[in-house]
């Protein structure tokens, strides 16, 4: 799933489109490999900008020194230095993110906890920060993780602070996310979100 070359640009495309929309997006993966492949893909689809210490897209990783993901993540928090953050478990628990508002859960699997603790990495209240949009992925082209896919979705149905919606094909993503924001849905209320799974 890590290396699916069709996954991985719909992931990029995600990311990006969030990105140009002017939110604060987190892409959760599970391998390294899988990371530096995404964040070449998701710099490339945004305009180019002035030299400046990190890129906009930036991913978090044991192969940076620690003072480098230290300010990796300081310069996502407070400016719009790096506005696409990539990482693997490294992002887990005890690293604070508060102005992220989308997330693109690249990671796949299946398992409950750990992906709802992931999903409420975007709903945490801040200031400015109206809603929060997560998005994950339909994976057709393999039954064992579709049925992986499935279970992700039904945690999210189960969950009332989700406003769940399954878009038919990527070509939906764009006018789900202007309604979204034309409407004003899934307001933050303590802790509410949005998310879509494409197909």
């Amino acid at each position: 799933m890590q290396e699916h070359d069709i996954r991985n640009q719909l992931v990029s495309y995600c990311a990006a489109y969030l990105c140009r929309l002017g939110r604060k997006v987190i892409v959760l993966v599970s391998t390294k490999a899988q990371g530096n492949r995404l964040a070449g893909m998701i710099t490339s689809q945004l305009p180019e900008r002035s030299r400046s210490q990190y890129g906009q897209v930036e991913f978090v990783s044991t192969d940076r020194a620690r003072p480098t993901q230290q300010g990796i993540l300081k310069a996502f928090n407070e400016s719009d230095e790096v506005k696409v953050l990539i990482g693997t478990s490294l992002l887990g628990e005890g690293v604070d993110l508060p102005p992220a508002d989308a997330l693109i859960y690249a990671r796949g699997e299946k398992a409950e906890v750990a992906l709802t603790q992931n999903a409420y990495r975007v709903c945490t209240a801040y200031s400015g920060k109206r809603d929060a949009i997560i998005v994950d992925f339909a994976d057709r082209h393999n039954s064992h993780l579709m049925r992986h896919s499935r279970q992700r979705l039904n945690t999210f149905f189960a969950d009332p602070v989700f406003d769940v919606e399954v878009l038919p094909s990527i070509k939906f993503f764009p006018n789900f996310c202007r309604e979204f924001q034309q409407n004003g849905l899934g307001i933050l209320k303590g802790t509410q979100a949005t998310q879509a799974q494409v197909g």
